[in-house]
């Protein structure tokens, strides 16, 4: 990881209690119309959002920007390809 983006991370994060989430159902995400990503969604995750929105104003004021809208979820396994049948 850049060690510039890391520092940002240490420094906004350092300090941070614990916060609580729910599961609440699994999901995909699609790459070119294909399931690409299995992972939970979940509930309660104001503090979450709020965190990644400080992270992102950060590295936006340093000008590493990202486009992609921040999706609270749990990575359980990413699909490379599906065979066909």
């Amino acid at each position: 990881m850049n060690e510039f983006v890391k520092l940002i991370l240490d420094e906004v994060c350092s300090g941070k209690r614990a916060f609580v989430f729910k599961l609440h159902q699994v999901g995909f995400f699609k790459h070119r119309g294909s399931p690409s990503v299995l992972h939970f969604k979940l509930d309660r995750v104001e503090d979450l959002v709020r965190l990644s929105g400080t992270i992102q104003k950060r590295l936006d004021d340093k000008g590493i920007s990202s486009n992609k809208k921040f999706t609270p979820h749990i990575t359980l396994l990413r699909i490379k390809e599906i065979p066909a049948q």
